[in-house]
């Protein structure tokens, strides 16, 4: 199971997000290439990128930033989302040398397009779904639908996926909902990866227990910021036990 560093990008900037308020934001670093160069150091398989500026103005915002860092970082796997609204934001990404596109709004507006897209460009797509209580939501969890997230989520388990990241999160607990990740894993054949509310080693172990369901990946970008997650410690875990 890989750990997987997610970097918030606001106005080329790396920030800090409140609660998923995305227009609640804290600048912690304007470097960003020092920031992915030290997660590289650190020996990370992955990064996630958010254009967060795309997440608001519903396109790509950051896109300069981001080819850049694909260009600084040509082995280092990266996978971006955020404002990605067609194919030709897709395609945009992937000449740049992103090598996953992450598509969450465009799968909830327009399914069809992202199913064509996957089958287009095998493995180079991941659906996000975030979901409140079971019910998908989209915008960057501001738009609320009655979409059932596990019935919707089905419409994507296919050959041509590069994976899911599911987030469901309960009004009532607080915190990555394990159970609910384990069991949409456990349903699909394309690979998943949880994120959302993961804080420390016990999400970190408690979702590896369940890795062989089929989660890939464990996403976080706070906890691995602030330090309640120590990156080292969570990968060095999952892949003592995946020996």
């Amino acid at each position: 199971m890989l750990i997987i560093p997610a970097i918030n990008i606001k106005s080329g900037q790396c920030v800090a997000v409140s609660n998923y308020q995305i227009n609640e934001t804290k600048v912690y670093s304007d470097d960003i290439e020092d920031v992915v160069g030290r997660w590289f150091d650190k020996g990370i398989k992955r990064l996630h990128l958010i254009d967060l500026d795309g997440v608001i103005e519903g396109k790509p915002v950051n896109a300069g930033v981001i080819s850049q860092l694909a260009f600084r970082f040509p082995n280092l796997s990266m996978q971006v989302s955020g404002g990605i609204r067609s194919l030709a934001d897709i395609e945009m990404y992937l000449k740049a040398g992103l090598d996953y596109i992450v598509l969450g709004t465009l799968a909830v507006q327009d399914p069809e397009l992202v199913i064509k897209a996957s089958q287009a460009l095998p493995a180079k797509i991941i659906v996000s779904i975030d979901a409140l209580n079971g019910k998908v939501s989209s915008d960057g969890r501001t738009k609320k639908t009655d979409l059932d997230a596990y019935s919707f989520v089905s419409h994507f388990d296919l050959p041509s996926m590069a994976g899911l990241i599911f987030s469901d999160t309960l009004s009532t607990v607080q915190g990555v909902n394990i159970d609910a990740v384990a069991n949409l894993a456990d349903s699909l054949s394309v690979p998943v990866m949880a994120m959302g509310g993961i804080e420390d080693m016990d999400d970190i172990r408690a979702l590896f227990a369940e890795s062989h369901k089929g989660i890939f990946g464990a996403i976080s970008a706070e906890a691995l910021r602030n330090g309640s997650l120590d990156f080292l410690e969570a990968q060095a875990y999952c892949d003592e036990f995946e020996e």
